[in-house]
């Protein structure tokens, strides 16, 4: 990719995290709240694709190292998702199983949590199992229960 591609790529990801972003602003109105979920609902859908892409590269270059650019874009990217914090409103455009959908609305008034990173486990599953394959360390499973996923509590045995 040419390098102002990658720049206005990187650009946009950006203005995507923050415009989803919330920060218990004084001037959060329902305006900023309808721009949130449209624009976490197409930052989930970005990421995913991030994700999915550094996947395929990973397994489809063997050996060979990753492009320092693609390096580069998921580590903003992981550290980027760890530090969102969105409105709890916005989450409710999020596709979420109906019981971490009922538990994240019992905690609507705390604003610590990330309901967006429920919606990416399948993709870091995926992460995860292709990293133990590719390096052999089959010695460690993840093993997430369904009660870990709904508390947000996974266990890692091994």
């Amino acid at each position: 990719m040419p390098p102002h591609c990658s720049r206005f790529s990187l650009t946009c990801l950006q203005k995507l995290f923050s415009l989803s972003s919330y920060s218990n602003e004084v001037n959060w109105n329902r305006t900023r709240t309808e721009v949130s979920k449209i624009s976490i609902t197409v930052l989930i859908t970005r990421c995913e694709y991030i994700l999915s892409r550094f996947l395929t590269d990973e397994n489809g270059l063997g050996d060979c190292p990753l492009p320092k650019a693609r390096l580069e874009e998921i580590i903003y990217v992981l550290q980027e998702l760890a530090r969102l914090v969105i409105h709890p409103d916005a989450s409710s455009v999020l596709p979420l199983h109906p019981l971490l959908r009922t538990g994240l609305a019992e905690d609507k008034e705390k604003h610590d949590s990330h309901p967006h990173l429920f919606v990416l486990l399948p993709s870091f599953c995926e992460l995860v199992i292709s990293r133990i394959k590719n390096t052999g360390a089959s010695a460690i499973t993840a093993s997430i229960s369904h009660q870990g996923i709904v508390s947000g509590k996974a266990k890692l045995n091994e």
